[in-house]
């Protein structure tokens, strides 16, 4: 009697154990700030949803325990409930969906499910993750791109998008193919080596110093649609898009150009006829010479005799330490009555003078000055949305968005704001200055007196101040400015969802520093600044929900693994008590304990790969030596494993039927194989085939398993399927109903079981 006594106390604990180990898991359930429900997965019914579900859903939790999850899910009924399933038979566990709150808002979400076991049920436990940000953001990405197409499709300035892998011109805006004579799609179907007309190998060449940005200004003969060939200036560098890091090229028509300059070359030799400026000095600095030309610039300024505006005032020290024995030349640009003059200089020191002849370059200029900054403008966003792609840490983002902005613009000061609308709060977040690059500590101020600029910000416009002195500027944004000695005043907004979120500011001392320009610049780079703040916290909080989801996992599968033991420890004690009362009860629990056991095996097998695929002999291997193990002969039994180094990986469901049958053969050969002599071999060969493959058609691979053991075999009644018993029949329902496979029986030297199945 006191061990009857001993033994209901005993299962009275585990009982209790098995109870706090469920209490346990339903607090982790309610108090976790992850949105978590519990569905039946035949309904789809809701049996619990966490005080976060409700939060999120605009539900309370008894509601939501009243809905199903049709209810929520956007997605057909079909479908929701093929996606149950799934989780339930172990195909699939992370999911896409998009759920409706009740607001009527319908939002995208990341369902992370698997099926758990609580209070003798099988239950669906699923973690949703709201990635609607993280959709917005790609979208923002693809706007990005938008803003290239802008700039490229309404600039007068011929453009064209090249691959640099093969050359092929991937995109030509509207100027390119009014400059070149073909169509966008002849131009599309087009290489540059067919416009180029340099050897192929030094076009790829040319193309391989722009996208390593070794060199970003190139002077070609282009060929156009009309046959004429144009001498052209081309500047060139990468541009990612589409994922792809293609060349964008500005190219400038610079025919006229150097027509004249070759004419000017001419007529130098004829100073009195050249309709530019011509003027010759000696070595003391008196003038020589000087042509019509020069003298009707020179009178159009209003400055009839300045003659020395054209006069390097460095020429006399230059021709007097010139080597009497080397003529040579040099070059330089002067601005002259709002013109800009390239001048050629020639010393002739054996005569000790120096003729100067001065080119009106000013439209050109202009059209290579506008090239260069359309130029640096589209590398300066690409470097950006380069580090959009490669976003870690705002830190970072901020770093490499500041740097070339500042580079760019050229202002004092750049920082980066951070709001808080709910608050009305604002903060200096980062700042490039002159002293470097400062992270601000988070210290927070009132918006109020700055209503006339977050108005405006907020409706996704440039507040644009040319001097912070004005009496029209807001006393507190003075005071502001006052503070820090700046005049101009440039902000754009960081906007994420529509809505305000931060800001990007430029100031500096000068007044109207800023120019149209630089509004333009400023609102471009905020636009892909938020994006990339946007993708860089929703990257530290993927990844903290990747931690979370891991720790929940473990917890999950540490439960359901403490719920199998103590269910093992109750069999154990059923079995003791069942000793001296019946031998066929004491089998059964014996038995059953055996099967919990390789449940238990396979279990926490898929619990350290989290419920992936995984490799069949792994599964075999330790499902075989978990079930030798409750032998007292199992170091005795020798086990050989035999496959290919390749094999298919199979699903959790697949996992857990396999695992299921050869725990009853090991269990079987335990039995009757290795029974009164306490020793034996297994042998497992795994081969793989391709069953029915035809050309060019995927077919599933088909895995044959052969167990064999050295007993005496099969009995004749189970060959010829005259009698079974629940092992046999446990494999043969598993083999047929989940593998979809088969399962051959026969005697060669022990028995022989050879199971094929598609993986």
């Amino acid at each position: 009697m006191k061990d009857r006594g001993q033994g209901m106390e005993h299962k009275r604990q585990l009982f209790q154990d098995l109870e706090q180990s469920e209490q346990l898991y339903r607090q982790m359930f309610m108090a976790h700030s992850a949105v978590m429900l519990l569905i039946e997965p035949e309904t789809g019914a809701i049996v619990a949803a966490n005080p976060a579900a409700a939060n999120f859903y605009g539900y309370t939790q008894a509601a939501l325990q009243q809905m199903t999850t049709n209810q929520l899910n956007t997605s057909p009924a079909a479908e929701v409930a093929a996606a149950r399933h799934a989780i339930l038979t172990g195909e699939k566990a992370h999911f896409l969906f998009q759920h409706r709150l009740a607001s009527g808002e319908v939002r995208d979400v990341e369902v992370y499910s698997v099926p758990i076991h609580i209070g003798g049920q099988t239950l669906l436990y699923s973690i949703i993750h709201d990635i609607t940000d993280r959709k917005q953001a790609e979208a923002a990405l693809r706007e990005s791109e938008s803003r290239y197409r802008s700039l490229f499709e309404n600039n007068h300035a011929v453009m064209l998008i090249i691959d640099p892998a093969n050359g092929d011109i991937v995109d030509a805006n509207p100027a390119a193919t009014r400059y070149y004579g073909w169509t966008r799609e002849e131009l599309r179907q087009m290489k540059i080596t067919h416009i180029n007309t340099l050897p192929p190998a030094e076009v790829q060449a040319e193309m391989a110093r722009a996208r390593a940005e070794q060199r970003n200004h190139f002077l070609f003969k282009h060929r156009r649609a009309d046959g004429s060939v144009r001498d052209v200036e081309v500047y060139s560098g990468p541009i990612i898009l589409q994922n792809r890091t293609l060349l964008y090229s500005i190219i400038h028509d610079i025919t006229d150009r150097k027509q004249i300059e070759e004419q000017a070359a001419w007529l130098a030799s004829f100073p009195k006829l050249n309709p530019s400026p011509v003027l010759e000095i000696d070595r003391h600095g008196q003038m020589l010479f000087c042509n019509a030309a020069a003298l009707k610039v020179l009178d159009s300024i209003g400055c009839p005799d300045a003659l020395n505006f054209f006069v390097p005032p460095d020429i006399v020290a230059i021709l007097q330490t010139a080597p009497s024995y080397e003529a040579t030349s040099f070059e330089r640009e002067i601005e002259l009555g709002g013109r800009i003059w390239r001048e050629t200089i020639y010393l002739t020191p054996e005569l000790q003078t120096a003729r100067i002849y001065a080119v009106d370059v000013t439209e050109r200029w202009q059209a290579e000055a506008q090239s260069r900054q359309l130029a640096e403008r589209l590398h300066i966003l690409h470097e950006i949305d380069r580090a959009i792609l490669s976003a870690q840490t705002p830190e970072a983002i901020a770093q490499a968005v500041l740097t070339p902005l500042k580079t760019l613009v050229a202002c004092q000061v750049v920082r980066i704001g951070e709001i808080d609308l709910s608050r009305r709060m604002g903060r200096e977040w980062f700042v490039l200055d002159e002293t470097g690059f400062q992270i601000k500590p988070p210290l927070w101020n009132s918006l109020v007196g700055l209503e006339e600029v977050i108005a405006t910000l907020e409706q996704g416009q440039v507040y644009q101040v040319p001097d912070t002195t004005a009496p029209t500027v807001p006393p507190l944004l003075q005071q502001i400015a006052h503070l820090y000695g700046q005049r101009a005043y440039l902000s754009a907004p960081l906007i994420v969802q529509g809505k305000l979120v931060g800001t990007l500011t430029m100031a500096d001392p000068t007044p109207d520093f800023f120019h149209p320009t630089h509004s333009e610049i400023v609102r471009e780079v905020a636009t892909s600044l938020a994006v990339a703040l946007q993708q860089a916290r929703l990257f530290e909080q993927a990844r903290a929900d990747a931690k979370t989801k891991a720790l929940l996992l473990d917890e999950v599968n540490h439960r359901v693994s403490n719920n199998l033991l103590q269910l093992m420890a109750l069999l154990d004690l059923e079995q003791r008590r069942a000793l001296e009362q019946s031998a066929d009860l004491q089998t059964i629990f014996h038995n059953l304990h055996q099967r919990i056991r390789g449940m238990s095996t396979i279990h926490n097998l898929l619990s350290r790969v989290q419920w992936t695929s995984l490799n069949p002999r792994l599964v075999i291997a330790e499902v075989i030596q978990a079930a030798l193990s409750s032998s007292t002969f199992h170091e005795t039994i020798q086990v050989v494993l035999e496959a290919p180094d390749e094999l298919p990986q199979i699903n959790t469901k697949q996992a857990i039927a396999i695992g299921t049958i050869f725990n009853e053969l090991t269990i079987n050969s335990i039995k009757y194989a290795f029974k009164d002599r306490n020793h034996g071999k297994i042998h497992v060969q795994m081969t793989v085939a391709k069953p029915g493959k035809q050309p060019d058609v995927e077919s599933p691979s088909e895995l044959q398993i052969v167990y064999r053991d050295d007993g005496p075999g099969w009995p004749q009644e189970v060959l010829c399927a005259e009698r079974y018993h629940t092992g046999l029949w446990l494999i043969k329902t598993t083999v047929q109903h989940t593998l979809n496979g088969t399962i051959a029986l026969s005697n060669d030297q022990g028995a022989v079981a050879v199971l094929r199945f598609k993986v």
